[in-house]
């Protein structure tokens, strides 16, 4: 889907990506760059960072990985839910782990997307920025 140059420069849609493994986040980065698309990337190391990335920057989409140091996804996800004021804040995990094993150790709400994939799902994950931006888009807001 193409996007024209006006609406590259009056809208981008804000990417946080939580992750700690920095090859990971470069292929993150590299894949959606690759979309040119309207889109501002940012990456942060672990949930306790992107907690703070999050209070001074709020995005519209955050991909998360659920094991972290300093504070795992599932916490960053927790304390993130119980902000109020961020109820339109898209939250995507993408992890290795089976949803069984996740079910078990965790309660997680039932807005927040769950890829249990290895590779990394990126043509779900483009099909849901493109939402996203349609969505968001200056003509549609």
């Amino acid at each position: 889907m193409a996007f024209n140059k006006e609406l590259k420069e009056a809208y981008k849609l804000k990417v946080l990506i939580v992750e700690d493994d920095i090859s990971t986040q470069l292929l993150y980065k590299m894949n959606i760059e690759s979309w040119e698309l309207p889109i501002e990337i940012t990456s942060m190391g672990n949930g306790w960072n992107g907690i703070v990335d999050i209070s001074e920057n709020v995005p519209d989409l955050v991909i998360t990985d659920l094991n972290m140091p300093l504070m795992d996804g599932f916490s960053m996800i927790k304390a993130l839910r119980s902000l109020s004021d961020l109820p339109n804040m898209v939250i995507v995990v993408v992890t290795g782990k089976d949803r069984q094993e996740i079910s078990e150790q965790w309660d997680i709400p039932e807005d927040i997307k769950l890829f249990c994939k290895n590779p990394i799902p990126f043509e779900e994950i483009k099909a849901l920025v493109i939402q996203l931006i349609n969505k968001n888009s200056p003509a549609n807001i």
